[in-house]
């Protein structure tokens, strides 16, 4: 499980009548801040105030890092650490919670809002992931 994946866990707060996820707005920043982490810590990127230099751009056991660190290493010019979070998707925690579904951590219930937008109600957190923490 990857630093995102454990982060979005630590956000999921449960409610009284539903499940929510802390500062999801801001959450996504996180989330692809602790990908820069998770890269710096397998040595393949070295981020300075002013630049991301990739050490190496071979495929990682992670897809989705994978895929970040090859977006890095074809990116001319090299991005910076705040151009490349002002770059992060809207819809970064969505992937990262369908992530967490694929891996049975979650349970997450798809519909459409009345203006046809996609809305993810999350049902119920695993016994398993929760324990973890």
């Amino acid at each position: 499980m990857a630093t995102a994946d454990e982060l979005l866990l630590l956000a999921i707060v449960p409610g009284r009548h539903r499940i929510r996820i802390r500062s999801e707005s801001r959450l996504r920043y996180a989330l692809r801040a602790s990908e820069l982490a998770d890269l710096c810590l397998a040595g393949r990127i070295v981020v300075g105030r002013r630049l991301i230099e990739v050490l190496d751009t071979q495929p990682i056991e992670d897809r989705r890092l994978s895929n970040v660190l090859q977006g890095l290493g074809a990116a001319a010019p090299p991005l910076g650490p705040r151009d490349w979070l002002r770059r992060t998707p809207r819809s970064l925690t969505v992937e990262y919670l369908s992530r967490l579904e694929d891996q049975k951590a979650v349970r997450v219930r798809r519909w459409r809002d009345a203006s046809g937008r996609t809305r993810n109600d999350i049902l119920s957190v695993t016994c398993r992931a929760a324990r973890r923490y």
